[in-house]
Order: C-alpha cells, then structure tokens, then sequence
C-alpha cells in the first residue's frame, strides 16, 4: 500500500481539491481587488525533478503539440530564475 502524504492534494480518494479550489477562487476575488494579480504554483516538493526532460519532451510529440510549442516549453526548463520579494526583502531562487 502506498502512503501519501497528508500535505498531497492530487490523484487521492479524497475532496482535497476543494480547499485547492475554494483559495484559488478567494485569490482571483481580491485580485479583482487590485491593480493585478499574478498567480503561480510552485513545486515545492520536487515531484517532477525524476522525469527526464527528453521523456517530457516525447510526450508532448506524441500528443501531436507543434514543434515550436514543444521547443517553447523545453525552454522553459532552462536558465530560470526567479526573485521573490516581500517586506521589503529579496530573494532569488
């Protein structure tokens, strides 16, 4: 038997995703609220770092995405980084 973590919200026999849902819609209502509202989901767990990007990018081939899209989003696996700011202070990751 495979032991999930309690913190795991997808692909479990549960409505987890409901609190997955209920805060993404409570973000978009005070993003309305603003000037704008940039959202992102970050990996924290690493849970996709094992797959090799050339099976990724097979995939993606063999769901028949165009050449160009492929390329974009292998790209996109590259040179990242990204800052993050709050209270005033930076960090880059």
């Amino acid at each position: 038997m495979i032991a999930f973590s309690p913190r795991q919200k997808g692909f479990v026999h549960e409505i987890a995703y409901f609190n997955n849902i209920h805060i993404f819609n409570e973000t978009l209502k005070a993003g309305k609220n603003k000037d704008g509202l940039v959202a992102i989901q970050l990996d924290i767990a690493k849970a996709f770092d094992t797959v090799p990007h050339k099976a990724v990018d097979a995939a993606l081939e063999r769901l028949g995405l165009p050449k160009c899209v492929r390329e974009f989003i292998m790209n996109s696996y590259t040179n990242l980084s990204t800052t993050i700011e709050y209270g005033g202070s930076k960090s880059e990751v």
